[in-house]
């Protein structure tokens, strides 16, 4: 069984007046807002669901006939993409938070988000829910245009179906990153973080505002491969009811990188670029350009190659030479 990967929540509130959050400024996500927002830009958030009639998530989804584009393989309704947990909703708004006036504003506040349910309301789920996520993903990619996988859940065990599927997904093209859990400093990440080991997904580490990594954040060799960190403590975001909480987890750290990928990704659309970012090991290569080393030098077991900070000048003239 797989469950979420969330690892305290600290408060809720109803009203908020809008706010960009810490993480989200720390990235430097507000510098680049000028030059692209994600526009263009689809991220499929495999989770508890959403809630797409939030106030602050009204831009953030893809509606044909007054319905969602998503699905949920975690009951027999296939349309019924609501989130009753708070966590898929939470993941979203850090991804794509629209920037409106209210509320908060997410990484990439113009992405579209696509929502997979493949967790239940209890934020568990069964190996097949998101395995059959995935491959619904690869089936869709034209259709949808999705480039990005979010995924902030995880398993102590390996699972060789879900392997294979993100092999096809790397061969499909879509860049998928994991949650490293919060089981703390133990000696390898959970799955399908832990895939990152051989380059099949971007693990993602937790830090706290002071760039340090939070005292939650697994670490292990999938960090060292193809690993990053980003914000993950006391992260503001949308939650069900049109109201806002603060949770802490390596589960809010992994869509900060889905806003990242977003924004590079939205760039080389508008701007183009030598090497189109078309992969997960382009994307790698990218974020090696945009990431500050704040642990050993070089990509280590814990922070990974480090923190991506978005700079205009260096986001703008962004090229990629060298695959991985």
């Amino acid at each position: 069984m797989f469950k979420l990967i969330p690892y305290k929540q600290i408060f809720i509130k109803r009203k908020v007046s809008e706010t960009i959050d810490w993480g989200v400024r720390l990235l430097g996500a507000p510098d680049i807002w000028k030059l692209c927002q994600g526009q263009g830009v689809k991220v499929a958030v495999l989770d508890t669901g959403t809630s797409p009639y939030h106030k602050d998530l009204k831009e953030s989804f893809i509606f044909k006939k007054n319905k969602i584009i998503g699905i949920n393989f975690s009951s027999k309704n296939r349309n019924n993409i609501n989130d009753h947990q708070s966590h898929g909703t939470h993941v979203t708004g850090i991804i794509a938070a629209n920037k409106n006036g209210l509320g908060i504003i997410g990484v990439a506040p113009k992405t579209k988000i696509i929502p997979v349910k493949v967790m239940n309301d209890y934020g568990e789920g069964d190996i097949s829910w998101i395995v059959n996520g995935i491959y619904w993903v690869i089936e869709n990619i034209k259709k949808y245009d999705i480039k990005v996988i979010s995924m902030s859940l995880g398993s102590p065990e390996p699972f060789l179906s879900l392997k294979q599927a993100l092999i096809e997904a790397k061969k499909n093209g879509v860049i998928t990153v994991c949650a490293v859990g919060n089981q703390g400093n133990w000696s390898e990440l959970g799955y399908p973080a832990r895939y990152a080991e051989e380059k099949l997904c971007i693990a993602v580490g937790a830090i706290a505002s002071n760039k340090k990594i939070t005292e939650f954040s697994t670490t292990g060799e999938g960090m060292k491969k193809m690993g990053v960190v980003a914000p993950g403590f006391e992260i503001l975001s949308t939650i069900p009811e049109n109201r806002y909480a603060s949770f802490s987890g390596t589960s809010m750290a992994t869509p900060h990188i889905a806003g990242v990928l977003s924004l590079a990704i939205a760039k080389h659309q508008i701007y183009g670029g030598k090497t189109p970012l078309t992969n997960i090991d382009e994307a790698y290569e990218h974020l090696k350009r945009l990431t500050l080393d704040i642990g050993k030098k070089g990509a280590d077991r814990v922070y990974g190659l480090g923190l991506p900070i978005l700079k205009k000048e260096v986001f703008k003239s962004l090229r990629v030479s060298t695959r991985l």
